[in-house]
């Protein structure tokens, strides 16, 4: 290749996302590899399988019955509950425009793009094949029409797709018969260029049902009599019919280098046309239409015909319309003056005829073999070519084999044509992307984490295993971009994350039966945790010292800022296991320097933080990560605070399993004790002298209450600190203190700290002396919506404390976890991870949808029980296991034989405990066809909208005999509520019992 190629046109338009299923391909890369191998992807049915199905003896009999079909596995799964339907909407969906929901997440996924955070105005355009589903299938009694219309309509695909992914550019269907879908590339093109949309969708989906079998030709007809398309070769004689979906993603070239996208391929220039009337008849192709349109598209390009190497041709095998396609390509593409050959084939010899998507597919076709830098052959040329095509005296050349891009031609630039019955026509002309700078070797020797996500327990496992499955088969891709491609990618509500070194570590920790299963909060405030003093020990920080070089810096920049012989004997205590060094002169210190360097390595690694708080000595980490010191003068200062705690006189401490009002009841006659701290809402901690708490120990233990001496020699927050309590002011009167930038929730008052606190002498004197209001900080962040906890430091503290506050939420435990592996736990429990990476991102497998059929008037057979959860990590405490165990199962009892069973759900499942809950929920699972709806569960997350409201409220009033207003049933979307609201109304109120 010809490095000095000339600069592309501004106005040229970049795919960055393509996605698809191709008859029996499934997706891309099984369309990739048919491609190369040269294999047909159309199956052909034996006899007992139709027979199975329903054809008939004498239709199998019929010479004219062609028993091949390009089929797609599953034409009726559909996976409702991840797009929010209903079973019984999805049954009423045209199964057409179900796939193209899919195929339309899984374009987006291909991007590194997530729906509702796409750039700017997202346009889709959309292309579906004349629906056939209702005739098919028997439509139930008692359906509106405007339901079975919004579900099977083509108007409604594009909206349907903009409605559920968020998209808020023009979404515009489009119709131009077989060339719909290259028809909705050039349509989607035009928007982006004249800016009605910044990013844009091209999409089509064609299946006809039945879908399971051959079908009967016409003799005439432009279908094959033996299940081939053999496109132009001498025996041909029509095309197969074939079923599936395509979609690509579009950005304008210049916007899509300047944020990084993954470019395939680019669009030089496209356009559309109609053969007019200069033909045989209405449904046959016209040369002067063909030529005109291809040459409109190479003159938008300003391409040479001479620089096009290859024409993925329309191509379907009919005696007629291949040779008039040959016509017009030679008339345009034939020139005498060319160097080369222009080779031309088609994908419908491997597929068949997709209709609407024939366009998309062929696309995808041709960026394949681009971006490839090869050539893919054309089938079924074993007898020859059709000798009427016209092949400009050898400039034209079909493909036959697999071969390498001609090294004649400075840059690949490749052309598609789509021809639709009825004249209208689309030509696209492609070529590669500029040229990016090769990726840095992969380092094998760097940790890797995989975060993932799905919509369910099933799908997530699904999500591990075929990426195990994938790693096991490309051992040479970097692991980096791996991790920025599955960090991109929506972040669902079930999730888990592993780490690794290289392929075989991480494809094993995906396999492993041990692999935990999170359920995300629903809120991502996260608050960081910082432990005080009690569970640190020497060699605290060390293996994170030898492994992490960001933390290794930030250690030593806090040990730099002491006089060199406490640095000295700080850095042996915290690096040296055996090291014989102890007390809090060297403790508060070291957690100060350990908490604070995790902390900057997490947020480092992008951990997003909403607050923090810390017990005791852990509060400094806190203060300094929130500007009120700098790291310099707070490592002087809680080594000054540490080394005067030293010099007080021993002391003894006793933790206590009571309520601080119940403690002050039962030793309201002891003297010489404080209130240390309050840690859970039944765990105190007393601080005193030593004979004092002897005392109060044996008194307690004698009463069963539960108690524990607390390995200390001295009384912190106590009494017994008041000698040192005027020297430590001074201290902290000439350091700077700065109001807060971030905020953290204060340990003297248990509330937000302010920033008259935070640069008041006196508050820091009574963080040393005063009791630690731990307790109440927790409830604080727990009523701030938190969900997620983060410790970081030594011990588990705070998920001990967090069980004995009784708070619902979850605790990752840092202490022993590289901070990225950390980091990517609390992402699973639900913080929210600003994933920072300088990565590219590949082409890796996409979401497993979990299909379900959904068909019309069918029987769906009893759901299985979902798997238990994944016993959780021993790093991750949940508060709530058992509550998040139910949240996606199944409610008890047998289901129902022709209900589909209770997708997986934000709250857990309560059955009803009253005539009218019960009413309200039989009535609710005959509208959506769902079996075990709780009473909490939200009717909109079960696949409600405003049409399914109305009828409801009516049939709900008539059941009750009394009217209802709509809006009672729309502002009250879950049972529960909706039963209270009726209550008021008369003679409901009985139901209730």
């Amino acid at each position: 290749m010809n490095e000095n190629i000339p600069p592309l046109p501004a106005d040229a338009i970049a795919i960055i996302g393509m996605a698809g299923r191709f008859a029996s391909a499934r997706n891309i890369d099984e369309l990739w590899q048919a491609l190369r191998s040269g294999n047909e992807l159309i199956t052909h049915y034996d006899r007992e399988a139709l027979l199975a199905c329903g054809v008939s003896t004498d239709e199998l009999d019929h010479p004219d019955y062609v028993a091949s079909r390009g089929a797609l596995p599953d034409p009726l799964g559909f996976d409702a509950p991840f797009f929010g339907y209903s079973p019984r909407e999805a049954e009423l969906m045209d199964p057409q425009q179900r796939i193209l929901l899919e195929t339309a997440w899984h374009t987006a996924e291909d991007a590194g793009l997530r729906p509702y955070e796409m750039p700017g105005r997202v346009g889709v355009f959309a292309a579906t094949a004349q629906p056939t589903y209702c005739s098919a299938f028997e439509t139930p009694s008692g359906v509106d029409p405007l339901e079975l219309q919004l579900g099977n309509d083509a108007d409604f695909a594009a909206s349907r797709i903009a409605y559920k992914l968020g998209l808020e550019g023009p979404s515009i269907g489009v119709s131009t018969a077989c060339s719909s879908g290259l028809t909705a590339v050039h349509l989607a093109c035009q928007s982006l260029m004249s800016g009605d949309a910044d990013t844009a969708f091209a999409l089509a989906a064609s299946v006809r049902f039945p879908a399971d079998r051959g079908l009967h030709r016409q003799p005439g007809s432009v279908l094959s009599s033996d299940g081939h398309c053999r496109a132009f070769a001498a025996d041909a004689d029509g095309t197969v019919e074939a079923d599936g979906a395509a979609g690509v993603l579009l950005r304008r070239l210049d916007d899509a280098l300047a944020d990084g996208d993954r470019i395939y391929a680019v669009i030089l220039g496209s356009a559309i046309g109609n053969d007019g009337s200069q033909r045989i008849g209405f449904t046959a192709p016209g040369v002067e239409g063909q030529r005109k349109i291809i040459e409109a598209a190479l003159r938008y390009a300003d391409v040479e015909v001479t620089e096009v190497a290859y024409i993925e041709a329309h191509g379907t095998g009919t005696r007629l319309g291949d040779p008039v396609e040959t016509r017009a390509l030679a008339a345009v593409y034939g020139a005498a003056d060319r160097s080369e050959p222009c080779r031309f084939g088609s994908l419908k010899s491997n597929l068949g005829h997709l209709n609407h998507v024939a366009g998309i597919a062929g696309l995808i076709k041709v960026v394949l073999n681009v971006s490839h830098g090869e050539l893919t052959p054309s089938l079924h040329l074993e007898n020859g070519l059709n000798p009427e095509l016209d092949l400009a005296q050898g400039q034209l050349e079909i493909q036959s084999q697999l071969e390498p891009w001609p090294q004649a031609y400075a840059r690949r630039i490749a052309a598609v044509s789509s021809f639709g019955m009825g004249g209208s026509g689309a030509h696209v002309v492609v070529t590669t992307p500029p040229g990016v700078p090769d990726a840095a070797p992969a380092d094998t020797e760097v940790l890797h984490v995989l975060p993932l996500s799905a919509h369910s327990p099933e799908a997530l496992s699904a999500v591990a295993d075929q990426l195990a499955d994938w790693l096991t088969r490309h051992h040479d891709t970097d692991l980096a971009d791996v991790s920025h491609t599955l960090s991109s990618r929506t972040a669902m509500s079930y999730r888990s994350a592993v780490a690794g070194r290289n392929h075989s570590e991480l494809a094993a920790a995906l396999r492993s039966p041990q692999l935990e299963h999170h359920r995300a909060a629903d809120s991502d405030a996260t608050v960081l945790i910082f432990p005080g003093q009690g569970a640190e020990h020497p060699g605290m920080a060390a293996n994170l010292y030898d492994a992490d070089a960001e933390f290794r810096r930030h250690v030593e920049n806090c040990l730099d800022y002491l006089p060199a012989d406490d640095r000295s004997a700080l850095r042996k205590y915290l690096l040296d296991v055996d090291d014989t060094g102890r007390g809090t002169a060297l403790a508060q210190p070291g957690l100060f320097a350990t908490e604070y360097a995790k902390a900057r390595c997490w947020q480092a690694h992008g951990l997003e933080v909403t607050g923090m708080i810390g017990h005791s000595v852990g509060e400094y980490a806190a203060a300094c990560l929130a500007g009120i010191f700098s790291a310099e003068d707070a490592m002087r200062l809680v080594a000054a605070r540490g080394r005067l705690v030293a010099e007080t006189g021993p002391g003894a401490m006793l933790a206590v399993r009571l309520t601080p009002a119940k403690l002050q009841a039962r030793l309201h006659r002891h003297q010489g004790w404080d209130l240390a701290a309050h840690n859970a809402a039944d765990e105190c901690v007393l601080a005193g002298n030593a004979s004092v708490l002897d005392d109060i120990a044996t008194e307690l233990r004698s009463s069963g209450v539960g108690i524990m001496a607390i390995d200390v020699a001295h009384a912190f927050h106590s009494r017994q600190l008041d000698p040192i309590l005027d020297e430590f002011a001074a201290i902290v009167d000439r350091i700077e203190r700065i109001a807060p930038t971030r905020p953290y929730i204060s340990c003297v008052t248990g509330t937000w700290i302010t920033a008259d606190e935070a640069v008041s002498v006196d508050y820091w004197v009574r963080h040393l002396r005063g009791t630690v209001r731990f307790a109440e900080g927790i409830q604080t962040a727990i009523s701030a919506g938190t969900s997620t906890f983060v410790q970081l430091g030594p011990g588990r503290m705070a998920g001990s404390n967090l069980r004995r506050s009784r708070a619902a939420a979850t605790v990752v435990v840092g202490d022993n976890l590289p901070p990225l592996h950390g980091v990517a736990q609390a992402w699973a429990c639900g913080a929210n991870v600003n994933w920072t990476s300088t990565s590219r991102h590949i082409a890796i497998p996409h979401y497993p949808f979990q299909r379900r059929n959904y068909v019309l008037g069918s029987t769906v057979l009893p759901a299985q029980s979902m798997p238990a959860t994944r016993p959780p990590h021993p790093t991750v405490d949940r508060e709530r296991a058992n509550n998040h165990a139910h949240n996606g199962a199944p409610a008890p009892g047998r289901p129902r034989g022709t209900r589909h069973p209770r997708p997986p759900m934000a709250t857990p499942y309560r059955a009803a405990d009253s005539r009218l809950e019960s009413t309200i929920i039989t009535l609710l699972e005959t509208m959506l066809d769902t079996h075990g709806i709780g009473v909490d569960d939200d009717f909109f997350e079960l696949g409600w909208n405003s049409l399914l409201a109305m009828s409801f409220t009516s049939r709900l009033a008539e059941e009750l005999d009394h009217h209802i207003d709509p809006r009672t049933v729309l502002d009250t979307p879950n049972t529960a509520g909706l039963a209270q609201k009726l209550m008021n109304l008369d003679h409901v109120a009985e139901l209730a019992e």
